[in-house]
C-alpha cells in the first residue's frame, strides 16, 4: 500500500510540474529552453513557431530560401527540411510542402506534396501524396498494432491501406486507384464504412470493416449502385492542413461588485476600442509574426470606454458597472483564450500589464512589461503557466515571456 501511494504521489508530482519548453532568444537567434531559461536546444534558428506544448517548427533562413526543423518533446524529429509545415497525427508526422504558398486555400490538395514520417524520422512511403488521412479514433483506437491510412496520390487517385505500426510496413491494400471516395466515421471505433469508385469503372462499391479487441473482425465489399449518386468526396471533405481559426468573437464580461460609474462633467466617452491584430502566414515558416492595433467598434448598449480624471476605464452599460475601473492610461482588447473570457492589455505609464476577466472574475497577472505583451497561450503545458509574446514599438515580434514578467531573452 505504501509503495502504491508513493508511486501515485510521484505521478501526480510529475503531472503538476511537467517541464515547460519555450522559444528562447539569444541575440538574434532562437533556441528552446525550460521555463527557467536553461537551454535545451541551442539558439541557432531565425524563427521558432509554437504549435502546442512541446511542439515547434524551427526555421533557418538563407539566401537560397529556408530550412525547417520539426521538434517535439525536446527532440529534433526532422532536421533542415524543405517542408512548409508539419502535423503530428496518430503518432506519425505529416510533412507538407506547398508548390505555391500564395495559392494556399484555393485548391490545397493540388498545391500540396505530403510525406509521412515516423517519430524517428523514417519516411513511411517512397512516394509522396497530395494528402493522407489516418482512419483513427484518438480516444478509442479501433486497432492496436495496425492503422488504416487513406492516401491520395499526386495523380489524385485514392488507396486504402493497412499499416503495421511496429514494422511500419503495409500489410494489406483494400483498394487502390479509386477516383472518388466517400468516408463514414459515424460508427468508429466499432466499424468503418467507405464508398469508392475505381478508375475506368462506373459502379459504386461499399467497403465495411468491423473491429473487435484491437483487430479487424470482418471486412465486406459490395456493389451499391451507379456512381452518379455519390455524395461529397473526401477531397472536398478533408485537406492536409486547416488554417488557424478566425479570432474568437469575444464576450465582454462585467464585474458586478465594481463601483458604480461616477457622473462627472469631464467624462469622455469613446465608442471604439483598439484591438490586437496578428499577422503570420503559417505556410511561410521563415516569416516572423507581426502585430498591429486596429479599431474595434463597441456596441453602445453594451459597453464603452470612459475617461475620468485623465484615466481610462471600460464601463458596462447593461449592468451599470465598471468592467475595468478608470485607472489606466490605455486599455486594449486582446484575444480571449477561453469561451467565456476576455483579455485586456492595460498601460500604466510606460509599463503594460495583462488582465483577464472570466465568469465576472478579474485576474491581473503579476508580469509588468516594457514591450507590448500579447496573451499567446493559456495554461501552456501546465495550468497556471501563460505564454506571452512581446512586440516592439514597430509591431515586430521580439521574444516570449511568462505571466510573471520573465522574458526569455539574453544578449
Amino acid at each position: 500500500m505504501h509503495k502504491l501511494l508513493t508511486a501515485l504521489f510521484i505521478l501526480l508530482f510529475g503531472l503538476c510540474w511537467a517541464q515547460i519548453t519555450v522559444p528562447y532568444r539569444v541575440g538574434d537567434k532562437f533556441g528552446l529552453s525550460d521555463e527557467n531559461g536553461k537551454m535545451l536546444i541551442p539558439a541557432t534558428y531565425d524563427v521558432i513557431d509554437v504549435h502546442a506544448p512541446g511542439e515547434f517548427t524551427a526555421t533557418k533562413r538563407s539566401a537560397n530560401g529556408f530550412k525547417t526543423t520539426y521538434i517535439t518533446d525536446n527532440k529534433i524529429r526532422l532536421s533542415d527540411t524543405d517542408y512548409n509545415y508539419f502535423n503530428l497525427d496518430s503518432s506519425f508526422i505529416t510533412a507538407v510542402k506547398l508548390k505555391n504558398t500564395r495559392d494556399f486555400g484555393a485548391d490545397d490538395s493540388r498545391n500540396s506534396v505530403t510525406d509521412i514520417y515516423t517519430l524517428n524520422g523514417k519516411k513511411l512511403f517512397e512516394q509522396s501524396f497530395r494528402f493522407v488521412n489516418f482512419i483513427e479514433d484518438e480516444k478509442k483506437p479501433p486497432l492496436k498494432d495496425e492503422i488504416l491510412i487513406l492516401t491520395n496520390d499526386l495523380n489524385g487517385k485514392y488507396s486504402l491501406l493497412l499499416l503495421n505500426k511496429n514494422t511500419t510496413k503495409v500489410i494489406k491494400t483494400f483498394f487502390e486507384n479509386a477516383v472518388d471516395v466517400d468516408t463514414d466515421y459515424d460508427w468508429l471505433p466499432s466499424s468503418f464504412n467507405v464508398k469508392y469508385v475505381l478508375a475506368r469503372e462506373t459502379t459504386l462499391n461499399q467497403l465495411t470493416i468491423t473491429f473487435e479487441n484491437g483487430r479487424i473482425k470482418t471486412q465486406n465489399t459490395e456493389t451499391v449502385s451507379s456512381s452518379s449518386g455519390m455524395g461529397r468526396s473526401v477531397s472536398e471533405s478533408y485537406s492536409s492542413f486547416s488554417p488557424p481559426p478566425p479570432p474568437h468573437a469575444y464576450a465582454l464580461e462585467s464585474i458586478k461588485s465594481a463601483p458604480k460609474k461616477p457622473e462627472q462633467k469631464n467624462d469622455k466617452v469613446v465608442l471604439e476600442i483598439r484591438m490586437v491584430d496578428l499577422n503570420k502566414r503559417y505556410t511561410e515558416p521563415y516569416t516572423n509574426q507581426t502585430m498591429t492595433l486596429v479599431n474595434h467598434k463597441l456596441t453602445p448598449e453594451y459597453a464603452n470606454l470612459v475617461k475620468v480624471d485623465n484615466k481610462w476605464g471600460f464601463f458596462g452599460n447593461q449592468t451599470k458597472n465598471w468592467i475595468l475601473p478608470p485607472a489606466y492610461d490605455e486599455i486594449i482588447l486582446d484575444e480571449g483564450k477561453c469561451v467565456f473570457c476576455s483579455t485586456y492589455i492595460v498601460r500604466e505609464g510606460e509599463v503594460y500589464r495583462i488582465i483577464e476577466i472570466e465568469n465576472n472574475k478579474q485576474k491581473i497577472f503579476t508580469g509588468k512589461f516594457e514591450k507590448f505583451p500579447h496573451f499567446s497561450k493559456k495554461d501552456f503545458g501546465r495550468k497556471g503557466f501563460q505564454l506571452i509574446q512581446l512586440f516592439d514599438q514597430d509591431g515586430k515580434f521580439f521574444a516570449y515571456a511568462n505571466q510573471d514578467g520573465k522574458v526569455y531573452h539574453s544578449k
